[in-house]
């Protein structure tokens, strides 16, 4: 009978600092950032972009080529545009190898190429976003993927 008991009050304690530790991790992991304004309050860390719902950048190096993936969602507008540099570093400095365009009529734009290059160098791609309103420029944010 003792064992039994013993064996229920492990489980229990154990479900109790299962759910102690979920809460902590929500708390402090979960939380929203803040930082501190002009006036010296905390106020919470949202998007910083009013035009630009969702940039996705993802970069592959295989063995003879690097894959460059971008796809630009937009909330507003009616013009999309990128422009992805693949760079190599270069004892130190990045180069670029390759240039990467796309425009499109519509608030999706994406760029899915292999870029055939010596693979013996860390690779990255530098990532610019546009989004237009007809000719006006609405937003433009800067990305890496590494």
């Amino acid at each position: 009978m003792w064992e039994e008991m013993k064996m229920k009050l492990r489980k229990e304690i154990t479900v109790i600092a299962f759910v102690l530790v979920l809460l902590m991790t929500n708390t402090v992991f979960g939380a929203t950032p803040l930082e501190m304004d002009q006036k010296g309050e905390y106020v919470e860390i949202g998007t910083r972009f009013s035009s630009i719902h969702d940039i996705q950048c993802a970069l592959k190096v295989n063995s003879s080529d690097v894959d460059v993936d971008v796809l630009l969602h937009a909330s507003t507008g009616n013009k999309t545009r990128i422009v992805a540099y693949l760079q190599k570093n270069d004892n130190g400095s990045w180069k670029t190898v390759e240039t990467l365009t796309n425009t499109s009529s519509d608030i999706f734009c994406a760029i899915d190429e292999k870029v055939s290059t010596s693979t013996n160098y860390e690779f990255r791609v530098k990532v610019y976003a546009y989004v237009y309103d007809g000719n006006t420029l609405l937003e433009k944010a800067t990305m890496y993927a590494y």
